[in-house]
């Protein structure tokens, strides 16, 4: 699931326009390349993942931390840097998820 969020005035530079889309292909080709270059490894790596992701949340993210130790230089960092930021967010919903369900059931 991805959750979407309006963006805020003046955070986007350029609307995107789907008849300009050459940044797109060219990653879209790097990516390509990265995964056939890589796809011994790719299938035989088991990423260290940060403590606590287990379940549904580490098969998610295996494949990007796999990616991310394959490529080095700092990408495992940026990683759990992105998983720590989106996954607080998600654990703050279910949080009060669960906060709500139990002054339901104290009523």
């Amino acid at each position: 699931m991805i959750r979407l969020e309006r963006a805020k005035p003046g955070q986007l530079s350029a609307r995107f326009d789907s008849r300009r889309t050459d940044k797109e292909k060219e990653l879209c080709r790097k990516i390509v390349r990265f995964c056939a270059d890589n796809s011994e490894q790719l299938a035989t790596i088991d990423p260290q993942l940060p403590e606590g992701v287990f379940n549904r949340l580490a098969d998610k993210w295996r494949p990007l931390f796999a990616i991310a130790e394959i490529a080095g230089g700092g990408w495992r960092e940026r990683c759990a840097e992105a998983l720590s930021k989106l996954n607080i967010k998600s654990v703050e919903i279910e949080t009060l998820r669960v906060e709500l369900l139990s002054r339901i059931d104290m009523e």
